[in-house]
Parts: structure tokens; C-alpha cells; sequence
């Protein structure tokens, strides 16, 4: 199944009902947790990756940096910083 915007509240069929669900469910569960930990960290930045990012940052009502492969570019700036020492 491919995930696409939702543009609804209520579906007017199983599976749009479905996606509707899973979508703002999981929106809120983020919204949720970031409040939970926001009380113990009040500087709190929170990212949000993986394949479905871009999606979900459209629900999600906390500000929040999105980004999808946080892993490859970090290794890729630790990769370029290697690089660059055995230059000198």
C-alpha cells in the first residue's frame, strides 16, 4: 500500500476509513510522545525519519524537523571529514 495525503476526516470507504486512521493515529501518538518528553526536556528537538516523513509531517501538530535519511547523511559528513583529515 502506498501512502498518499489525506484530504479527509471521515472516508467513504473501508480502506480510505483505514488510512485515515492509521495516519492520524500515528500523527497523534507522535504529538503525544513529543509532549511527554518535552515536560522533561524542554529543549527538546524532535526529529522524524524514515520513508513516510514527508507524510506524516503534514498531521503532526508539534514542530518538528523532518528528515528521511538522518543515518546516510551523517556517515556521509563522517565519511567527508575522514576524507579531508587524510589529505592534509
Amino acid at each position: 500500500v502506498e501512502p498518499h495525503p489525506i484530504h479527509v476526516m471521515v472516508g467513504d470507504s473501508t480502506e480510505t476509513s483505514i488510512r485515515i486512521g492509521v495516519v492520524h493515529g500515528i500523527a497523534n501518538e507522535i504529538d503525544g510522545m513529543i509532549d511527554q518528553y518535552s515536560h522533561w526536556y524542554p529543549s527538546l528537538v524532535a526529529l522524524l525519519s524514515g520513508g513516510d516523513s514527508p507524510l506524516l509531517l503534514n498531521y503532526v501538530k508539534k514542530r518538528i524537523f523532518a528528515a528521511q535519511n538522518p543515518v546516510l547523511f551523517g556517515l556521509l559528513k563522517i565519511l567527508k571529514l575522514n576524507d579531508s583529515k587524510e589529505q592534509v
